[in-house]
């Protein structure tokens, strides 16, 4: 226990000694002999305050760079302060670095502390930016700093820090953040590139970040869904144990499900971020190719969380056009190509749909603070926000009339007369802190039951998951 003891006070000499002066390790031989290396480190969670230090010594004392490190610093004590956004001291220590290592997030330091960053920026100096420094900077629109702010949208510093020195801002993540894990594959094309030396495919218990490439980035990593890895859907006899290989392909396949009125019959879905994909498919376990269900006709265009209609033959999904401006519920039937598409108010949109038995109603889960309908379409945050948190029923109107076909395959349109059953706006939709509701009608279409956290006490900032159900009330008049 003696030698936990004693790093326990080291440690904490070493908070009390940061706003004294800064953190720095000297190199003596090695190839980075007479470099010097500048360590930002102020984050609200993945720890930065201990990894670069270690990531310091390890350059100072194998490979002989003289090493600063620069921290977060509460100004009533001077300690080290996990993500504090106010006052990271030494940044003058800029001025004759070789190499700016940054690993902060959401920061708002003053001028006099931002200065010297922007001054080694304008000289041309090298800058590696680990995980949250694509948002290392969040200033409000009043401030001279604004531009450098993770979420400034002019044309003339879009994205801010993040985007025109790292090459991309904060987006979002892909997939449930702290509750799916990352699969990362080398691209081959770029396998002798020295950023890729010693690199080998990774897999992290954590989630990734969405990005849009500037053009001409070299990407040398891809998430599981852009690798191309190979792929497999087969069938397994329960009695015989028999395996069937049914599909092959070289995307991310999930999601799959039968329809419920003809096992042979096979629903997937590619994933990846919808405005890349393709995503909606289906095969038959009894043989013939898979087929798309729906080809995305202009930028932006998405569409997913696909399901079977209770006939077996009809497929509905959620359908933007593009991305958080129009809003569908479609469908496509399986037997005859035909189309419906009903449209929904922004406020109308849902996480997931579902549709009762017979056929005849929808319901719809609603949306949390931060899905794509409380957003515009260049990806502002809208205020108040557009979506709304409520559980909805949905009758369906079609369009009075019928267009002259001439044999062309026209969508048939409509829209969803909307009923709210039950106000979710104390519910966490989060991935991370709470749980998707995923509504479903019971048998007899009565009720729908579906997944909460209105009263749930919190595990660990997460919340407990109940399960609720609201009754349907008759149509009113």
């Amino acid at each position: 226990m003696r030698p936990l003891a004693l790093l326990c006070l080291a440690f904490l000499s070493l908070a009390a000694r940061a706003a004294d002066a800064p953190l720095t390790y000297v190199g003596t031989e090695g190839a980075g002999k007479g470099k010097k290396v500048v360590l930002i480190a102020n984050d609200h969670e993945y720890k930065s305050e201990e990894a670069l230090p270690e990531l310091a010594r390890i350059l100072a004392k194998h490979h002989g760079f003289t090493c600063t490190v620069l921290f977060g610093i509460d100004p009533k004590t001077g300690n080290i302060a996990q993500g504090n956004p106010s006052d990271i001291p030494g940044t003058q220590a800029l001025k004759d670095a070789d190499l700016m290592v940054i690993f902060t997030r959401f920061q708002a330091i003053p001028v006099e502390q931002m200065q010297p960053i922007l001054d080694y920026l304008n000289r041309g100096g090298a800058v590696i930016g680990l995980r949250t420094s694509t948002h290392g900077f969040r200033y409000p629109k009043d401030s001279p700093l604004y531009k450098y702010s993770y979420d400034y949208k002019g044309e003339d510093y879009k994205g801010g820090f993040g985007r025109q020195i790292l090459g991309e801002t904060w987006v979002g993540h892909y997939g449930p953040n702290h509750k799916s894990s990352t699969r990362l594959d080398l691209v081959a094309e770029q396998l002798t590139h020295p950023v890729l030396r010693g690199v080998k495919n990774a897999w992290a218990e954590i989630g990734a970040y969405n990005a849009d490439p500037i053009e001409g980035s070299t990407i040398t990593l891809e998430a599981q869904w852009a690798a191309g890895t190979p792929k497999m859907i087969f069938t397994v006899n329960v009695k015989t144990g028999e395996m069937k290989v049914i599909h092959r392909e070289n995307d991310w396949t999930n999601h799959l499900q039968c329809s419920p009125t003809d096992p042979q019959q096979i629903l997937f879905c590619h994933e990846g971020p919808w405005h890349f994909n393709d995503r909606t498919w289906t095969v038959r376990a009894d043989g013939g190719p898979a087929r798309l269900l729906h080809e995305r006709t202009m930028n932006m265009e998405i569409e997913g969380h696909e399901f079977f209609g209770p006939d077996g033959k009809t497929v509905w999904y959620d359908l933007q056009t593009p991305r958080s401006t129009v809003f569908w519920l479609a469908n496509v039937n399986l037997e005859t190509g035909a189309r419906t598409w009903y449209n929904l108010k922004r406020e109308e949109w849902s996480v997931h749909y579902n549709v009762s038995p017979d056929g005849k109603l929808f319901a719809g889960d609603g949306g949390g603070r931060g899905s794509v309908a409380a957003q515009s379409p260049d990806g502002e945050t809208l205020t108040p926000p557009g979506n709304g948190q409520w559980m909805y029923l949905f009758r369906p109107v079609r369009v009075r009339g019928s267009s002259y076909r001439d044999q062309k395959p026209l969508i048939d349109i409509g829209y969803l007369k909307s009923e709210r059953l039950v106000d979710m706006s104390q519910h966490d939709y989060s991935k991370d802190r709470g749980v998707e509701p995923n509504l479903t009608f019971t048998p007899d279409g009565k009720w729908l039951v579906f997944s909460g956290n209105f009263h749930s006490p919190r595990t660990g900032g997460k919340a407990v998951t109940h399960t609720y159900a609201v009754e349907i009330a008759p149509a009113r008049k």
